[in-house]
């Protein structure tokens, strides 16, 4: 009789590892989830910045375990927090550039202090800003610019699309009711001496956009926009050896 119900204990458990195999059900606990790669790592260090992203880019947001963080995103359409990850001790997250545009990452931390220790009233405050390009285009085509098989390191282009005046009349002094204001959403266009088109960057809701360029001279050349009388002049830029900033113009044709 013992040795029946052995044999049958036996044959229930040989179908159920059968089973197991043939629905694909793990016999063991799931594998831990990866933690996805990441090429850039924004600490405190870099509070202030701009950050130049490609659309799929991912970063690590690294701020210490000093505070205890709170992290919000302007944008999240823009640059998504990527969920349920394994993060090393003093990370916030590990973050991922969805679509081209402009976000503002803001962190406050407040003093992280072990429980029922005396804990000073100090807060810390943090805040990047991500500009994310089209993929392709918010990096140069280094194929097209590199000279000798050498390209040279790149410089950050930052610009500011305004339009004005907003107001009839023009006050004296200004009124910052009458202030020019942002244009959203242009495509500013970037050509080198060549005449190719390389590369192209978006404002953002501020009207503000940024670009990582080689060093050289390019034509900045603003698209027509709904609602605005023309394009913006168009400008040339010199790229020796440092960072450069525009300021773009369009008419409302308010008088």
């Amino acid at each position: 009789m013992k040795g029946r119900r052995l044999a049958f204990l036996v044959l229930i458990g040989a179908l159920l590892v059968i089973g197991i195999r043939a629905t694909g059900l793990p016999a063991l606990a799931a594998k831990p989830a990866e933690t996805p790669t990441t090429s850039l790592t924004i600490t405190q260090a870099d509070d202030g910045k701009t950050i130049v992203l490609g659309v799929g880019d991912r970063f690590l947001l690294a701020l210490g375990d000093d505070f205890k963080w709170t992290v919000t995103i302007s944008d999240p359409s823009i640059v998504r927090r990527i969920p349920t990850v394994l993060l090393v001790r003093g990370a916030q997250g590990i973050y991922e550039a969805e679509r081209a545009g402009g976000a503002d990452i803001e962190a406050t931390g407040v003093l992280n202090c072990a429980p029922g220790q005396l804990c000073p009233q100090l807060a810390a405050i943090f805040h990047v800003h991500i500009s994310v390009g089209p993929l392709l285009t918010h990096r140069v085509m280094l194929s097209q610019l590199a000279s000798d098989g050498v390209v040279e390191r790149g410089f950050v282009v930052t610009g500011t699309v305004l339009a004005g005046p907003t107001c009839p009349v023009e006050r004296i002094p200004p009124d910052p009711r009458c202030a020019d204001r942002a244009v959203s959403g242009a495509e500013i266009t970037f050509v080198d001496g060549a005449g190719s088109s390389i590369a192209v960057a978006s404002s953002d809701a501020n009207g503000k956009f940024s670009i990582v360029l080689p060093a050289g001279r390019y034509t900045v050349i603003p698209p027509p926009v709904a609602g605005l009388l023309g394009t913006a002049p168009r400008q040339v830029i010199l790229i020796n050896d440092a960072d450069i900033e525009v300021t773009l113009r369009y008419d409302t044709g308010i008088r």
